[in-house]
């Protein structure tokens, strides 16, 4: 953790690594062997859930904060993972995630905030292979008093840059499209 408020710059940076035991999971049911075949998982058949995983997880989080001037912060942020365990799909998690945003302040007490993300590609447990992708939000905010409260009306888009997959199908309700909300 580095702080140095001269120049308005702060760091934070953390090298973890972290033992997971007793991950549940899921294992043929006693006497029905022959409807537990690979690819064979009717949607009736009952499943026994059972603490039998572990995993190792190794990573680096950085997070640096800079004051550009008194109305203006920049924000970036960088996460790596790695997760060794005895499953046979490794990854539920991306291994590279950042982010880059900007927050500026306006007379008149009107917030503007731009954020891009970065997101690698990766293959969910019992899903296919997610690709990797790019997201850009931006969020206008004005605040106000209101009965001698303090309030804020925002308008917030997300995904600016297109189109993501959330989960490993095509369906239309898995896809993140741009979407809009005050």
């Amino acid at each position: 953790l580095g702080q140095w408020p001269e120049q308005g710059l702060g760091i934070d940076l953390r090298i973890f690594k972290e033992r997971v035991r007793d991950l549940i999971g899921t294992q043929c049911p006693s006497g029905n062997a022959i409807d537990c075949r690979p690819g064979f998982t009717p949607l009736y058949l009952a499943k026994d859930w059972v603490n039998a995983g572990k995993a190792d997880q190794r990573g680096v989080e950085l997070q640096v904060k800079w004051q550009a001037t008194p109305e203006t912060q920049i924000l970036a942020n960088y996460a790596f993972l790695h997760i060794y365990s005895g499953f046979d799909e490794q990854r539920y998690s991306p291994t590279h995630l950042a982010g880059l945003h900007s927050l500026h302040r306006f007379p008149g007490e009107v917030d503007l905030t731009l954020s891009k993300y970065w997101v690698s590609a990766f293959t969910p447990i019992g899903q296919g292979p997610l690709p990797a992708y790019q997201r850009v939000d931006a969020r206008i905010a004005k605040r106000f008093k209101w009965s001698g409260q303090r309030a804020q009306v925002a308008l917030t888009v997300q995904n600016l840059t297109g189109s993501y997959l959330e989960f490993a199908d095509e369906y239309p309700d898995n896809i993140f499209d741009r979407r809009a909300y005050v």
